[in-house]
């Protein structure tokens, strides 16, 4: 199986949807086969290494991959619980990453529209802006197109 993986790599270097057909081919051999779970773990693993495919291809291939399984009655869940693990906490640290760049962003709209409208802001409105949550900047936001001073936004 490794043997035919890097043949087919070797021989579809330039032709993506031969790698892809190779590839597909490949997968469903390990599945017919019955093999222990670890060893088509490990097959799996070096096939998908050795046969990478453009992303427009990638999702075509695991498209199909779910159809053969779902057609054949039979899934195999080719990611280790340590994987699995971690593209969990990989999902967490990007959704607080964006909802802090989301903040940031919020913040310096708002410090933008605050200096447009009245000046340089004083010490007190830029620490509170620093210290405030999303939904807080978004209250001050609302209020600062009706606010003729910095207190009545804050």
């Amino acid at each position: 199986m490794m043997v035919a993986a890097h043949l087919a790599a070797l021989q579809t270097r330039t032709d993506p949807n031969a790698r892809y057909r190779h590839k597909y081919r490949l997968t469903r051999f390990l599945y017919e086969k019955g093999m222990a779970r670890e060893s088509i773990l490990n097959l799996y693993r070096f096939i998908d290494a050795v046969l990478t495919l453009p992303k427009e291809f990638e999702i075509i291939y695991n498209s199909s991959i779910k159809q053969f399984e779902k057609e054949s009655e039979m899934e195999y869940e080719y990611i280790t619980s340590a994987e699995r693990i971690g593209m969990e906490q990989g999902l967490k640290e990007g959704v607080k990453e964006g909802l802090e760049k989301g903040r940031q962003a919020l913040l310096a709209l708002l410090e933008s529209l605050l200096k447009g409208k009245f000046g340089v802001l004083a010490e007190k409105y830029q620490q509170q802006l620093d210290a405030a949550d999303v939904d807080t900047l978004r209250q001050w936001g609302e209020r600062i197109f009706m606010a003729k001073t910095p207190d009545e936004v804050f």
